[in-house]
C-alpha cells in the first residue's frame, strides 16, 4: 500500500513475477535497497514466504508463526503497518 503522488487514496500494486531459486540470493539485496520505506514486496512457494522490506528481507514460514515476529517488528520500524504484515496475501 502506498501513497502515490496525484492519487486521492492509497494504492495497492500487484505484480506477478517468477524468479528461479538460483536468481533469488543476488536479487534480494537489490530489492532491499529499492523498496521504499512503508512498502514491502513478497514472494512465496509451497514452503516459504520471503518478505522484502526497506533494507532487509526475511524468509519465514508460509503460515504465520513465531518466525514472523522479527519481520513484523522490523517492518514497523520502516513504516509498514503491522496489519499489512500480519495479512500478507498468498494467492493472487
Amino acid at each position: 500500500m502506498a501513497n502515490v503522488s496525484g492519487d486521492a487514496v492509497p494504492v495497492w500494486h500487484i505484480n506477478e513475477y517468477q524468479v528461479s531459486e538460483n536468481a533469488r540470493p543476488p536479487l534480494l539485496p537489490v530489492l532491499e535497497g529499492d523498496v521504499k520505506p512503508s512498502w514491502y514486496a513478497h514472494a512465496f512457494n509451497d514452503e516459504r514466504l520471503v518478505v522484502i522490506l526497506h533494507g532487509k528481507s526475511f524468509s519465514v514460514s508460509i503460515t504465520m508463526d513465531e518466525t514472523w515476529d522479527e519481520m513484523i517488528a522490523y517492518g514497523e520500524t520502516v513504516g509498514v503497518g503491522r496489519h499489512y504484515l500480519e495479512n500478507i496475501p498468498l494467492r493472487i
